[in-house]
């Protein structure tokens, strides 16, 4: 089974896999406007350069399936810090 990255920042989200060719079993990664996965949500499998200004910077909680490494980042088209996560994270 390949590995999959997805790049999930507070503004922008990108899902890329670890080989050239997509995977017909893509990776959803699901991101919460509140902590311990509570409130809004919305899954990405996709590239997005911007989540919207009703996700920017509400981010609190991300599910994270198996297999699938998330990197957070602080600013819209992957820019700012960035912290890499490979299992859920109830607190950003």
């Amino acid at each position: 089974m390949p590995t999959h990255r997805l790049f999930v920042t507070l503004c922008a989200i990108a899902l890329w896999t670890a080989t050239a060719v997509h995977s017909a079993h893509a990776q959803t990664a699901v991101v919460f406007e509140h902590l311990d996965f509570t409130g809004a949500s919305t899954s990405h499998s996709g590239s997005v350069a911007f989540v919207g200004w009703d996700w920017n910077d509400t981010i609190t909680s991300l599910s994270i399936p198996a297999g699938t490494t998330v990197t957070v980042y602080e600013h819209e088209n992957f820019g700012g810090q960035s912290l890499t996560l490979t299992g859920d994270s109830p607190d950003l």
